[in-house]
């Protein structure tokens, strides 16, 4: 069922202020490269339709802030907060992406014990062509130890354990190289007669 036409048209009055500076400041060219950029997405819903926009949205204001933080008389802290909204604009596109995939491609989106209990047998083409987790895998450089997660564990507090423990052996070897040593041939505290 196609959007109507009075959501499409709200979607674009908000959209159209971002192009406007590239459209020579005329709003006619600024809605039609909004609504270009609306039909990249192939929404079909008004769901879609709104997470097609806030990807957009995220996307030029992400852009916008990044080209101003790049002013040369603008303060450190200026710049350093106008790169910091950039990247959070741009985690709200991510994110925004993530969901319309979502919404456009349910079967790749249900996890298998899901499509198992839903009877279906078939596995998602994109699950079928992908290699064996051995080759997907990242491998340690040479001289360096593979970091491993534990269940529920996401790669940063992996790492950040992994460093931890590494800096505790550190010490302990550091300490056990300070400790007084025993003289490997004790001498008696009296000498015999």
């Amino acid at each position: 069922m196609p959007v109507p036409a009075a959501i499409l048209d709200a979607v674009l009055i908000h959209l159209a202020p971002l192009f406007l500076k590239a459209a020579n400041n005329d709003p006619v060219v600024a809605r039609e490269a909004a609504h270009q950029l609306l039909l990249a997405y192939h929404t079909d819903t008004e769901a879609e339709l709104t997470l097609a926009a806030e990807i957009v949205g995220f996307s030029f204001h992400a852009l916008d802030a990044l080209g101003q933080s790049a002013e040369p008389d603008l303060s450190l802290t200026r710049q350093i907060r106008l790169r910091g909204s950039a990247v959070s604009l741009s985690r709200e596109a991510h994110k925004a992406r993530r969901k319309l995939a979502q919404l456009q491609n349910p079967a790749r989106s249900q996890k298998p014990a899901e499509l198992r209990k839903s009877g279906c047998t078939a596995q998602p083409d994109e699950a079928r062509q992908q290699p064996p987790l051995s080759q997907t895998e990242p491998q340690p450089e040479p001289g360096r130890p593979m970091i491993t997660r534990q269940a529920g564990q996401s790669w940063t507090q992996a790492y950040r354990q992994h460093r931890r423990d590494r800096r505790l052996a550190e010490i302990s070897s550091t300490r056990q190289a300070e400790a007084p040593h025993p003289h490997p041939h004790p001498q008696p505290a009296f000498a015999a007669p």
